[in-house]
Formats: C-alpha cells, structure tokens, sequence
C-alpha cells in the first residue's frame, strides 16, 4: 500500500506542477506586457512634454519677433490719437470712436514716440509750474504723465478678453500701453 500512495503523490505532485507552471507562464506573460505598456507610456509621454517644450520655445520666438514688429504700428495708432487730440476731440470721444478705455487713449496720447512703456512715468523731467517747452501748462503735464502711468497699469493685457467687452481687441492692438 505504500507503494501506491507513493505513486499517487508523484502524480499529483506532477499535475500540481504542471498547473503552476502554465500559471506562471501566464503571470509572467502579464508582467512583459505591463513593463511594456509602462516602457511605452514613458517613453511617449516623455516625447510629448519635449515636442511641447520645443513647441513653446518656438512660440516664443515668434512673438518677440511679433511684438518687435508691432511697436512700429503702436507707435503710429499714438500718433493718430494725438492727431484726433489736435482735432478737439476729448478723450472721451476719442475712446468711443475708437472702442477704448479713457485711460488707454490718455497713455497713447502723452505716450512720446520711441519711448519705452517700461520706462518709470516718474522719470520724466519737467517743471510742475509754468509752461513747459513745448507750450503746455507745467501742472496740466504733470498730470497728464501721471494719467499715462496708470493707463499703462490699467490697460488691457495682449490676452483677448473673455467677457467681450469693447477694450478686447484694444489690449491686443495697443500692446505698447500695458
């Protein structure tokens, strides 16, 4: 009899092997897939994030060279709304006519061809009595500088508007004023 149990336990040791064994080939052949579906995830995300980058890089160059080009244009849009200013339009009217805030109209207005919008108001020179060079009240200029320094606060950043309101497309053409 011990013989037969002996035999018997052989053989079921061997089907439990065998068992195990297509279980583990299964689980191993789950493991390959799951390195290789993370090795892809890495790998493609990793490319995404560098094509973004590159994206991003290059986005930026195009609008340095975008702003660049545009300071020329904001430069000539001051020009007009000065020449509208010697026409006798306030700059109420002006804002309207032109879909504005009063502020921006005021910056575009005292802004001095050429000069930088970065540039601290508080820097400019000038008498705070009696009449300036060109003629305007010292005070009155004054006060028009102070008024094109918080228009550059004010103004509309270059991102469109999401509430459509009507300085949405005036941040984006009058850059030079923010």
């Amino acid at each position: 009899m011990g013989q037969r149990t002996t035999s018997r336990r052989a053989a079921a040791l061997r089907k439990a092997r065998e068992a195990k064994a297509a279980r583990d080939t299964e689980r191993l052949t789950r493991e390959r897939q799951i390195e290789a579906a993370l090795a892809d995830f890495f790998e493609f995300s990793g490319r995404a994030e560098q094509i973004r980058q590159e994206a991003g890089h290059r986005a930026k160059k195009i609008l340095d060279y975008a702003e660049r080009e545009a300071r020329q244009a904001d430069i000539e849009a001051g020009e007009a709304v000065r020449a509208l200013r010697k026409l006798d339009q306030t700059n109420a009217e002006i804002a309207e006519l032109c879909g504005l805030s009063v502020p921006v109209v005021r910056a575009m207005a005292n802004s001095i061809p050429g000069d930088d919008p970065g540039d601290d108001p508080g820097d400019q020179t000038g008498e705070l009595s009696g009449d300036t060079a060109d003629g305007h009240d010292g005070e009155a200029h004054a006060e028009q500088q102070a008024d094109a320094g918080a228009a550059r606060v004010l103004a509309p950043s270059r991102q469109p508007a999401t509430d459509g309101g009507s300085d949405a497309h005036a941040g984006a053409s009058w850059g030079q004023f923010r």
